[in-house]
């Protein structure tokens, strides 16, 4: 009976319908204690919510659209070494067993398409199954009991309580709750939600171009968002365009597709979303068909797509006026992961890729035809044919030989717009947000840097006299290009001045200047249409000047301030990253390490900014503070300083001299005392460290006595007993702080403070004396 049983566990073979698979599970068990359970699996209720499947519905009695049965005991077995605790249901140790059945629509049946029958690494017995722990499961009246009290609206408290009287069961909190979150689910219009919730947000600004697209079925299948912000970004930056799809973005398995620009400060920024229902040439051209409408594409120069030629033959019809060019990155994925499948052994795989990346690199049409030849001659798999086929017939869309003259601003591959897909996939949830609450994320990011990068100012007395002008023109990402064309070496360089043109040789090429410096036919001007190295060598020797604004002007200033204060229009945020979007939605999010660094790096470039035209001492004086800070944070010590105190401080007098000055803290804050005490006296900082109790006498007589010397930032001693020369141990500083000020009741908890303040007075002879006579 058992050799029976097992006998049907082969490919191809059939089951009527899932019950009968449930049941030959059940005997699995039973009879050759064989326990399974479900692995990867998807659900007909799944399948039908994806609208690429709308017109191959199927019937959700069916249940399942493809099911994966596991041995109890398959996968990877986790050591208690590690420190991890194992699973409480799985004990896997790599046992291989499995069979996997998926529906046939045709046939209306389940069949078997894949199957291990080998159990590894464990008995097989009934004392072995009852060691298993199992997900509780309550009987079919209980079940019913629950859904009819949640769908009348009972509240889980409730029903948990008419379970115990009805059923003498007590039911854990929880499973009520998930019962009723399983019932009641999303809506089932969310489309229709996401669709009112965007022509809501259309009729809000008329220059928003929102569009929704439906299939004879009223089936959505496009839905366009483009904002007025996006089509001002467009407008001013679209010369270079980056174009690419991305999927797990929503659970309904609807591709997200971006247009993505450069602005001037070097930030990708997106100008336009599109959802899809299927990834072909048609739906792709449709997009680009919405997006003509609603924008002047005649100023997009160069295109750069992915590796589909959906992607490329939808371009070229909508964008004929544009250079189409490939992403080098997935190009050379690409063509690695076909030659992986030759299976040709590490050398020669290695050897043929290098060749491969000969033809993408390629400086010159040699090199290109010699790595072509070597390409073209392989027999292996038929790898010739392939390279042949796919890339040497096109080598102008993906070889750097053939890019020499086109604008890309150093865009080569669609890295950038990856990138900014993977951030929108990690803050988003992928699938686990609800598809209205992605689209609004979307619509709020507007990641516009032209608040933090012109806080950056240019040191002017580094800059040559001929580029000040320049520099002062463009955003200083693109002054870095310029300084770093600079920077290279140009001893060389023979330079021939004519009536046509400047010719500059080096020791392999010759460049050709335009007499007006307003163009070269090196690559770096072509690729960013700014002065190169040969413009700039040209300026120098022959004392000309620089035509400013006869440059590309997508770099300059202005262009960043433009549109992009128009969000109190259509509700988007001015200043923010899709991180921030979400950190804004939740704020009980704690900050990342990357955060703090940000937020660090930008206070110290505005600290520079002070301080760099400050005379010598006051900038000695900020040098002095900002290492006293930085040593406090390597302590891991918090510092509050307080600006203002006006509690009353009580004078009095000692042997010494015949007035007491008073504390800093308690100089009034008006317009005489400011400027007495200008750059005197600064307002105390407190550090609390915990010790023994002290009254507030004490404590004031250690702000009042204690003066110290020229500007370096010190901690007073702390007095507590009568004999000067006693020692105490330092105690821990504790990592809270609070202002305590001279008479503040605060000061009588269990700590004690040492004041620090900035005093430029010199101190008295007398303290001096008294501490030399201490030590």
């Amino acid at each position: 009976m058992s050799e029976n049983l097992l006998d049907k566990l082969v490919e191809h073979e059939t089951f009527r319908d899932f019950e009968e698979i449930e049941n030959y599970v059940k005997r699995l068990t039973d009879e050759l204690k064989m326990p399974c359970r479900i692995g990867d699996c998807r659900t007909v209720e799944n399948y039908n919510a994806s609208l690429k499947n709308v017109e191959n519905y199927l019937n959700p009695e069916i249940r399942y659209k493809h099911i994966k049965f596991i041995c109890s005991h398959y996968g990877v077995h986790r050591s208690r070494s590690k420190g991890k605790r194992n699973p409480q249901v799985v004990r896997a140790c790599d046992c291989p067993f499995y069979f996997k059945v998926a529906y046939q629509r045709l046939t209306s049946e389940f069949r078997i398409t894949g199957v291990c029958r080998q159990h590894e690494n464990h008995p097989m017995d009934e004392s072995t199954i009852n060691t298993f722990r199992v997900k509780q499961r309550l009987p079919v009246e209980i079940v019913n009991f629950i859904e009819n009290a949640t769908a009348a609206g009972i509240l889980p408290k409730r029903i948990r309580q008419r379970a115990l009287l009805q059923f003498g069961k007590d039911l854990p909190l929880k499973f009520i709750q998930n019962t009723r979150q399983k019932i009641i689910g999303l809506p089932k219009d969310e489309w229709n939600t996401t669709a009112e919730m965007l022509i809501a947000y259309a009729n809000k600004a008329k220059s928003h171009s929102i569009q929704i697209l439906r299939d004879d079925l009223y089936v959505i299948t496009h839905i366009f968002v483009q904002l007025a912000v996006q089509k001002e970004m467009y407008t001013n930056f679209g010369q270079l365009l980056q174009y690419d799809g991305t999927l797990s973005t929503n659970k309904f398995a609807m591709p997200l597709y971006t247009l993505l620009v450069e602005d001037n400060y070097g930030v990708g920024q997106p100008v336009c979303y599109c959802f899809m229902r299927e990834e072909t040439s048609e739906s792709i051209k449709k997009t680009l068909q919405l997006f003509s409408e609603c924008n002047d594409i005649s100023v997009t120069e160069t295109v750069v797509t992915d590796k589909g030629c959906a992607d490329i033959s939808a371009f070229a019809e909508i964008f004929p006026q544009a250079t189409q060019l490939l992403c080098q990155h997935q190009a050379l994925l690409t063509t690695e992961k076909r030659i992986n499948t030759a299976n040709l052994g590490d050398d020669l795989s290695e050897e043929i890729l290098q060749r491969f990346k000969q033809a993408l690199y390629a400086h010159s049409i040699e090199e290109l035809e010699d790595a072509a030849g070597y390409l073209t001659k392989l027999e292996h798999d038929n790898l010739g044919d392939y390279f042949e086929t796919c890339w040497l017939k096109s080598p102008e869309l993906w070889s750097d030989v053939h890019r020499t003259h086109i604008f890309t601003k150093g865009n080569n591959t669609t890295k950038r717009l990856d990138r900014f897909h993977s951030t929108i996939k990690t803050v988003a949830g992928q699938k686990k947000s609800r598809f209205q609450d992605f689209i609004q994320i979307l619509l709020d990011i507007l990641r516009n840097r032209k608040e933090v990068d012109t806080t950056i100012k240019i040191n002017t007395h580094t800059i040559p006299e001929f580029l000040k002008d320049f520099a002062m023109q463009v955003t200083p990402y693109a002054y870095q290009l310029v300084n770093a064309q600079m920077k290279l070496k140009t001893s060389g360089y023979s330079v021939i001045r004519t009536e046509i043109g400047i010719f500059i040789t080096s020791e392999s090429h010759t460049y050709e200047i335009e007499n007006d410096l307003t163009e070269c036919s090196c690559s770096f001007f072509a690729s960013y249409r700014l002065p190169c190295c040969h413009i700039l060598f040209a300026v120098e020797k022959y004392r000309l000047v620089l035509p400013v604004e006869n440059y590309e002007h997508c770099w300059n200033k202005d262009k960043s301030a433009d549109g992009m204060n128009e969000n109190e229009d259509d509700g988007t945020g001015s200043d923010v990253s899709p991180i921030k979007v979400v950190n804004s939605r939740d704020p009980r999010k704690v900050l990342t390490k990357e955060d703090k660094w940000n937020t660090g790096n930008q206070l110290a470039k505005l600290w520079c900014n002070a301080i760099q035209d400050l005379p010598p001492s006051a900038f000695d004086s900020q040098i002095n503070l900002m290492k006293k800070m930085i040593d406090i944070a390597k302590a891991n010590q918090v510092i509050v300083f307080g600006m203002e105190d006006k509690s009353p401080v009580k004078e009095r007098s000692t042997n010494n001299t015949n007035t007491t000055p008073k504390s800093p803290a308690a100089i009034e804050n008006t317009p005489n005392s400011r400027k007495e005490n200008a750059g005197n006296v600064k307002a105390p900082c407190t550090i609390l460290t915990p010790g023994r109790k002290r009254d507030a006498s004490k404590a004031s007589s250690v702000a009042s006595e204690d003066n110290f010397q020229g500007e370096k930032l010190q901690a007073s001693p702390s007095i507590n007993s009568k004999s000067p020369s006693k020692k105490r141990k330092p105690s821990r500083i504790s990592s809270s702080v609070q202002i305590s000020t001279p008479g503040n009741s605060a000061e009588e908890e269990d700590w004690e403070s040492s004041v620090l303040y900035l005093n430029k007075t010199p101190k008295p002879k007398t303290y001096l004396r008294e501490k030399k006579s201490h030590d």
